[in-house]
């Protein structure tokens, strides 16, 4: 039977096998659609239509990379606050929180977004951009729509962090949303200085 506790806090919820299995399959299905979908995944946090074709190997390793850092990262900051921090509940926090980045990697994709963002990009080239039209209105409910996935995955990430760790202090929160902004340029550094 569907649960929102299951939704807002699967780390309360659900084993770490069961965490592990179900983040293994979203990386899984997370790399296919920045395969098939020509998108790339290139920060903690990005998505991005690519230029150029996306290769399943970048697709992996993009992902890859991702998780990865995140996990390194938040493995030392995890320590530093609790010794007890254990490196499986780190994984597990690092690929469940991309879950909502990879859903709204879809949402993206629907076309009638994407036939706005070209009228939009049409218009404004032709000068003929008006505020009131329904590609702008249709464009920024997608942004706050896609801003809600995004916030969405950043508390999957804090809860599942504070629950690993034990963290109750607000400071340590606050840091951990520092390690966050550094964890996404680190990503972003990485994958554009590696991969592209």
């Amino acid at each position: 039977m569907f649960n929102w506790r299951s939704v807002f806090n699967p780390f309360e919820k659900y084993s770490e096998k069961q965490l592990l299995t179900v983040g293994i399959l979203f990386f899984i299905i997370g790399c296919a659609i920045g395969y098939f979908y020509n998108l790339t995944f290139d920060g903690a946090i990005d998505i991005h239509y690519l230029k150029g074709k996306q290769t399943l190997k970048n697709a992996f390793l993009e992902n890859a990379i991702i998780i990865f850092i995140a996990t390194s990262v938040l493995f030392i900051l995890g320590k530093a606050f609790n010794r007890k921090t254990r490196l499986i509940d780190i994984l597990n926090v690092a690929l469940i929180y991309r879950i909502p980045i990879y859903l709204a990697s879809l949402f993206i994709l629907f076309p009638f977004l994407q036939k706005a963002s070209e009228k939009i990009v049409n218009d404004l080239a032709e000068n003929k951009l008006k505020i009131d039209s329904p590609e702008i209105l249709l464009i920024s409910l997608a942004g706050i729509i896609l801003v809600v996935f995004i916030v969405f995955a950043i508390y999957l990430l804090v809860k599942g962090f504070k629950i690993a760790t034990n963290i109750k202090k607000w400071q340590h929160t606050v840091v951990l949303i520092i390690t966050l902004i550094i964890i996404e340029y680190l990503t972003l550094f990485t994958i554009h200085n590696f991969l592209n």
